[in-house]
């Protein structure tokens, strides 16, 4: 229970510092906007937190039943190694049993909204835009300025707009005599202004602009237009329309196992493909990894003779950071190279555990 507390308040100072964190870095965004995020940060470290968590149970109860003469007292008795071993092994699969849908289906409705709370920061960012900030990013919108007048005007405005997927972004009204109005558009926007103004009307950005130099280049070489004005000019950027493509972006971990099953149904990029397939077989093996991984905790319990909280901790926490984790990362690195499919990279850290446990199964039973 001690155990379970100390990693839960871990855990909930880490989401904390990313949620302030995530303030600090969104331009202006209010504290309760990422605040929002700390229970899903928490969530989303469950992955993370189940195989210390599973470790350090298993190290403490075995180094506990070892020091205290358990262990030699159930040999004398008769047990061999398999039938001590045996509660650790069961409790491994029901884990695994647990995190599997956790992971399958569960966890992705936690990750997509992060992402979406996420995309809402900037929104808020955008209302609230922090008086001492020079500059704001929104995806493919992207605004500084020198300074802000006392009614909260910006001096001296850049802005430049990347258009995607040829959706209709933004409008343009450059005003002024001879000067064509209400062009839409999708493509680059780069305009600078000495005096600009910015109101957030639903979901679209509506700057007012005075003393206006802008440049817009059409998609892929299909014309050009300029606008010098020092009167009055009106941009309205449509916010959907520049994060559109969003879900199309968001890694495999977003979706759940059946929806990733019916995406490689269709037509997919090779890269997006293997990505996909990774993410399931991901899923799979981290579920079946607990059951090596609560054997092996207690064989290293058994072994070291030792119960005390922060050494099982200690030692958990090292075999993940020095092993387990590493050859995630490993698996994940060789299949966006290409050095391994990926099933053979998924498999890997459970490959990897089971041998381990294969090693010190024979030690502890060449000691009986």
């Amino acid at each position: 229970m001690h155990l379970f507390l100390v990693l839960g308040g871990m855990t909930l100072l880490v989401a904390l510092g990313a949620a302030v964190r995530a303030t600090s870095t969104s331009q202006g965004a209010p504290l309760w906007v990422p605040l929002t995020l700390i229970p899903l940060l928490v969530g989303n470290a469950l992955p993370y937190l189940i195989p210390a968590t599973l470790l350090t149970a298993a190290v403490l109860t075995f180094g506990r039943m070892s020091a205290d003469g358990e262990i030699t007292a159930l040999q004398t008795a008769g047990m061999t190694p398999r039938q001590i071993l045996r509660p650790a092994f069961l409790f491994g699969i029901t884990l695994a049993l647990l995190s599997y849908p956790l992971a399958s289906q569960v966890l992705p409705s936690v990750y997509k909204k992060i992402k979406d709370i996420s995309i809402q920061v900037r929104f808020a960012a955008l209302e609230n835009t922090n008086p001492g900030a020079s500059e704001i990013h929104f995806r493919g919108l992207h605004l500084s300025w020198r300074g802000r007048a006392a009614n909260g005007d910006f001096k001296n405005l850049l802005l430049t707009h990347e258009g995607r997927d040829g959706a209709q972004a933004f409008a343009f009204d450059p005003g002024g005599p001879g000067q064509k109005a209400n062009i839409q558009g999708s493509e680059r926007l780069r305009l600078r202004a000495s005096l600009a103004t910015m109101d957030l009307d639903g979901r679209h950005l509506v700057f007012q602009f005075k003393g206006m130099r802008s440049f817009a280049m059409g998609v892929e070489g299909q014309g050009a237009w300029s606008a010098v004005n020092e009167g009055p000019a009106i941009v309205r950027i449509d916010l959907d329309s520049v994060q559109s493509g969003f879900g199309e972006n968001l890694k495999g971990n977003a979706f759940s196992s059946s929806e990733i099953r019916q995406q490689l149904k269709g037509e997919l990029k090779p890269n997006r493909r293997s990505h996909l397939k990774y993410t399931l077989w991901s899923r799979f093996f981290t579920a079946l990894s607990t059951i090596p991984l609560a054997v092996l905790g207690a064989l290293l319990g058994w072994r070291l003779r030792k119960g005390g909280v922060m050494f099982a901790f200690s030692v958990a926490l090292g075999l993940l950071i020095l092993i387990y984790f590493p050859l995630f990362h490993i698996g994940n690195s060789f299949q966006k190279t290409g050095l391994l499919g990926p099933f053979l990279a998924a498999c890997l850290p459970f490959v990897g555990m089971l041998s381990l446990l294969s090693i010190q199964f024979h030690r502890a039973r060449s000691r009986v």
